[in-house]
């Protein structure tokens, strides 16, 4: 259950981990020394998370996550947080 996310911090797609360990795909529009900005894609208005919530986006694990998340497998769920590449940094 490997979920790699590209690596170049020109991606500007994220996955945010959300409550209830909900996967929220959002946009990256900067960062700090420890909050990433995050925005819905079109809108301006960002809000400030710490970068331990905030993943590299990859489309597949993004299906695999919401799909986890949509039928109830929070053991699924959680081994694809687990198992997805570091938070951005």
């Amino acid at each position: 259950m490997n979920c790699q996310g590209q690596k170049s911090k020109s991606v500007r797609k994220v996955i945010v981990r959300a409550y209830d360990d909900e996967p929220v795909q959002l946009v990256w529009l900067g960062e700090s020394p420890t909050r990433v900005e995050v925005a819905r894609d079109g809108e301006t208005e960002a809000i400030s998370l710490p970068k331990d919530l905030v993943y590299p986006f990859s489309k597949t694990c993004f299906k695999k996550m919401r799909a986890a998340y949509e039928h109830g497998d929070k053991a699924a769920l959680r081994q694809l947080w687990l198992h997805s590449r570091q938070p951005i940094t």
